[in-house]
């Protein structure tokens, strides 16, 4: 029989490219969330406002991808995102499967954003409770989605970019195939390997936001003009939508993400591994593509 896998949060970008990863790998896919993946063979709606948890099938590995972005104040972080993701982890955790808490590298000690922040209360109930966590860096890979691709679509359209400046602030990277890759050689590791310290799915290299535009752009044969603006230029005019009601594709709280990274550097990782940003391998196909397959890509550059 297949091994069942229950992906929650499986219409997010990386949570449609590990339902896509299992399913080519041979598992059966379940998925709970607000949208589902057209790689599920099971779908369950969720509602992280809710507090109530669905009746999850039997699984031999539980993923945690949701998290509710419309949440934008303390209040909202801890009741839709924390308490519901505790709530969640432990109904997994009790019900025997193998449980990963998708994490960000974002989420750190010091944390200065609400998704940081609430990100790392998380990871503090995981350690405790023997959870594996996650912290991939950021995330891109053809097609693109999430920070990457709304980056991917001002590079391509803009001639001219500004772009937030950051003192020595610096991004890790992570292809979403690297990622998925990641958790697939985690369900086979031994229950002790993942446990303790987060696990960082991120190449060993990091770059400066500006270099990060440059290489999107080298990869659609584009070279808009940059032009660096302090950050909080653009925070005050996102977070003064977002209080008139507006959903800008770009949160406000992103922006104090990337101010503030975590200290913690990718090291080698002794069962994963994670290729380089470069020109070429931003536009390296993605599990949700077709002629995408795992056994193809267990060797990332």
């Amino acid at each position: 029989m297949n091994r069942q896998i229950l992906i929650t949060g499986p219409g997010g970008y990386l949570g449609r490219n590990l339902a896509a990863c299992f399913r080519k790998a041979g598992w059966r896919v379940c998925g709970a969330g607000r949208k589902r993946s057209d790689a599920l063979d099971w779908f369950e709606p969720l509602d992280l406002r809710s507090t109530s948890i669905p009746s999850w099938p039997q699984a031999d590995l539980f993923i945690h991808c949701a998290y509710d972005f419309a949440a934008s104040t303390p209040a909202e972080v801890k009741n839709h995102n924390v308490e519901a993701s505790i709530r969640i982890l432990a109904s997994a955790r009790q019900s025997g499967a193998r449980v990963i808490f998708i994490s960000s590298m974002a989420a750190h000690a010091e944390a200065q954003s609400l998704y940081g922040k609430g990100k790392f209360k998380v990871e503090e109930f995981c350690r405790a409770h023997g959870i594996a966590v996650i912290r991939p860096g950021l995330l891109y890979g053809n097609p693109q989605g999430g920070l990457a691709g709304s980056l991917e679509k001002a590079v391509k359209r803009l001639p001219v970019l500004p772009y937030p400046h950051y003192s020595g602030a610096i991004l890790s990277t992570c292809h979403v195939a690297d990622a998925c890759l990641a958790c697939l050689a985690l369900a086979d590791l031994p229950a002790e390997a993942d446990v303790g310290q987060p696990i960082i799915a991120a190449a060993d290299r990091s770059w400066k936001f500006q270099d990060l535009l440059r290489v999107m752009a080298e990869a659609h044969g584009r070279s808009p003009l940059l032009i660096p603006v302090p950050w909080r230029m653009p925070w005050c005019a996102l977070r003064a939508a977002e209080l008139v009601g507006l959903r800008p594709s770009f949160r406000s709280d992103s922006l104090v993400s990337l101010a503030a990274p975590s200290p913690t550097r990718p090291t080698a990782c002794a069962w994963a591994s994670f290729r380089k940003l470069s020109a070429q391998t931003f536009g390296e196909p993605s599990p949700v593509r077709e002629d995408w397959q795992p056994i193809e890509h267990q060797n990332p550059r």
